[in-house]
């Protein structure tokens, strides 16, 4: 679910809600994630987007993958004898706001350990990244751990995924660094993993941090 739908709700829920209170709910840093978000769906403001939800103009997308009662059965199966095995939200596209919009089938992946449960699941559908990424690579998100310089991240832009390296224009002051969700596109830097070149300057949304990686070599 988009970041504007999780607002929608809130505000349907209860339509006195206040930016700093849309903030809590979101596990937002800060208040400006909000209105960054508001702006990258066209709104100039809170109460615009307010009107338009409480309105039915603002349509909420309610879907969450859930797999079908037979697949629910077997995964519970599984996942009780294989603890590591994680069910993970594969990404089908990007939408025109350069949001998520996820598959109807997860990838069953093994991950020991400490789990990232905003996990986002990628296949890289080009070449064009090599010798980093290659065609077919499954690349696993996390939209809410910390960024730093020299990260990996997903971008959306205009129905279109794109990998890039990451950089703060200015490095951010005290022990808070910020994850993609909080992070203001004016305030970094993208550049294209292999050449190097800067990413043309059209609006984007930072969908993740790459955390993991599984490939085929054969």
């Amino acid at each position: 679910m988009s970041s504007l739908d999780k607002m929608a709700r809130l505000i349907l829920e209860n339509p006195n809600i206040t930016v700093r209170e849309l903030a809590r709910a979101l596990d937002y840093a800060e208040e400006k994630s909000v209105y960054y978000w508001l702006q990258k769906g066209g709104f100039a403001g809170i109460r615009g987007f307010r009107e338009a939800v409480l309105r039915g103009e603002y349509q909420v997308n309610t879907f969450e993958y859930t797999p079908r009662p037979s697949e629910d059965l077997v995964l519970k199966e599984t996942l009780n004898h294989a603890p590591g095995l994680r069910l993970v939200p594969l990404i089908k596209e990007i939408n025109r706001q350069g949001e998520v919009v996820l598959s109807r089938e997860g990838i069953l992946i093994f991950w020991p350990g400490a789990y990232r449960k905003d996990a986002l699941a990628f296949r890289c559908p080009t070449a064009n990244y090599s010798p980093w990424f290659w065609e077919e690579d499954l690349l696993i998100l996390s939209p809410g751990v910390s960024l730093t310089d020299g990260s990996f991240v997903l971008t959306g832009a205009r129905q279109e995924a794109r990998l890039a390296r990451f950089f703060f224009k200015d490095p951010p002051s005290g022990e808070s660094i910020p994850g993609a969700a909080e992070v203001s596109p004016s305030d970094v830097l993208l550049l294209h993993p292999v050449s190097g070149q800067v990413l043309s300057p059209q609006p984007f949304t930072i969908l993740g941090r790459v955390v993991k990686l599984f490939r085929d070599f054969v």
